[in-house]
């Protein structure tokens, strides 16, 4: 298993200040009965999460429109801009999961 942590800005910074974080997990071998009776290989499966409680997008597409404007915009941030004034309602998600301040917690692993 692969664990990757990451934050919105892309860059690190102090836990506390404002921003999208989220967490991605990669499970290797993972297999199922319809698979194994095919006799395919075992696959991978991603977990994608988020502190966001909704998704930037209302469907795939539109995610995948926003990422690649946020992937795009480079120092001037000119393609999210213009993408956030075209999709008020991701604009709106997005400034409501870059305010929220999840605190730092330790947490136990066994």
């Amino acid at each position: 298993m692969l664990a990757r942590f990451s934050n919105g800005v892309g860059f690190d910074q102090h836990d506390l200040k404002p921003d999208v974080r989220g967490v991605a997990l990669k499970i290797f071998g993972v297999s199922d009965s319809s698979a194994a009776a095919e006799g395919q290989e075992p696959r991978t499966v991603d977990f994608l999460m988020t502190n966001s409680t909704n998704p930037f997008g209302k469907d795939q597409e539109e995610f995948v429109q926003f990422m690649l404007a946020n992937v795009n915009a480079g120092i001037s941030g000119t393609h999210l801009i213009t993408f956030l004034i075209g999709h008020t309602e991701v604009a709106r998600l997005l400034m409501k999961a870059t305010f929220r301040i999840i605190p730092s917690r330790t947490v136990a692993v066994q």
